[in-house]
Parts: C-alpha cells; sequence; structure tokens
C-alpha cells in the first residue's frame, strides 16, 4: 500500500456502523480538486477526483460526531485503487484510503458551519489515534502545522456528490 496526504470537502453525509464482529467503521468521500484563477475574480477547476476513506475503530466513533458534508479535511493514510463492477455491469476503479489521521478545519469567515459543528467537537483538528496498524500515526502531534490551511489542492463545492 502507498502512504497518501490529500485536502478536501467531505463530499456527503458519512456512514457510521459497526461491523458484525462489533468494530467501529466510518466512511465518507472527500472530493480532491484543482483549481487555477479564470482572471474575472473567480476559479477555473481543472481536475477534481473523489476519493472514499474509511476510518476504524475507536477514532472512527470520535470522528462520526466531527465530520460532515462539506467539512474540509486532510487525511493522512494508505491508498489504494479497487476495481469494481457496477449494477450496469461496466467496470471502474474506486480510489480508497484507510486513514491513519484525519484534521478538521475550521470554516472559512462568512461560510456556514457544517452540521457536525454542533455536535460535540473535543480536540476538533488535532490529529488522533486513527488506524495505527501502520505504525505511521503519532497521536496528538500535527505534522503539517506549519502550514495554512488553503496550501495546496482546491476544494470542491461542498454540494458536490461522489460518482459512487
Amino acid at each position: 500500500m502507498a502512504e497518501i496526504t490529500f485536502t478536501g470537502n467531505v463530499g456527503k453525509e458519512p456512514d457510521f456502523e459497526f461491523t458484525q464482529s462489533g468494530r467501529a467503521k466510518l466512511t465518507f468521500s472527500v472530493a480532491d480538486s484543482k483549481s487555477k484563477p479564470d482572471g474575472n475574480g473567480g476559479w477555473e477547476k481543472l481536475a477534481e477526483q473523489w476519493l472514499r476513506v474509511t476510518v476504524w475503530g475507536p477514532y472512527a466513533e470520535h470522528l462520526s460526531e466531527q465530520v460532515a458534508k462539506g467539512s474540509r479535511v486532510k487525511i493522512y493514510g494508505e491508498f489504494y485503487a479497487r476495481e469494481y463492477e457496477a449494477k450496469d455491469g461496466s467496470k471502474g476503479v474506486s480510489l480508497d484510503v484507510t486513514a491513519d489521521g484525519v484534521k478538521i478545519y475550521p470554516p472559512k469567515n462568512g461560510q456556514s458551519q457544517p452540521a457536525a459543528s454542533s455536535r460535540k467537537t473535543p480536540n476538533q483538528g488535532n490529529w488522533g489515534g486513527g488506524n495505527t496498524q501502520s505504525g505511521n500515526n503519532v497521536p496528538g502531534q500535527d505534522p503539517w502545522a506549519s502550514q495554512p490551511a488553503g496550501s495546496g489542492w482546491g476544494s470542491a463545492p461542498a454540494d458536490s456528490e461522489p460518482p459512487f
């Protein structure tokens, strides 16, 4: 598996459930897009891709109270591509990430908070004890503390829906 770090917006409400074995699982899709100024004060979207993010265990339970549609997040984890067959028989590839860390950014001035912001949010914005199977997560430390929230890739509209 390859490691990946990306920033984007959650496209629809996350799905939280417990597996048959009782393990907590949180799944949500994040739009990762690249934009450039269009010269008229707006932005031109150059590319967009959707990544399916899965968080496991107690960290999934914790994040289920914080992540909502429209949340701006930075994800750190293991990346893999998964082939699937759609209902119509066509084949496709899903880009999946098992998250070791999730950072939730506060909304920019003038933007409304996602629905999860009214929920209990201890340590919002901190990295937590995600899937530590890979051994790369350091709970409570933010490896990107010196980077501004808006650096890198642009954001997708909060009402964008993932293709899957």
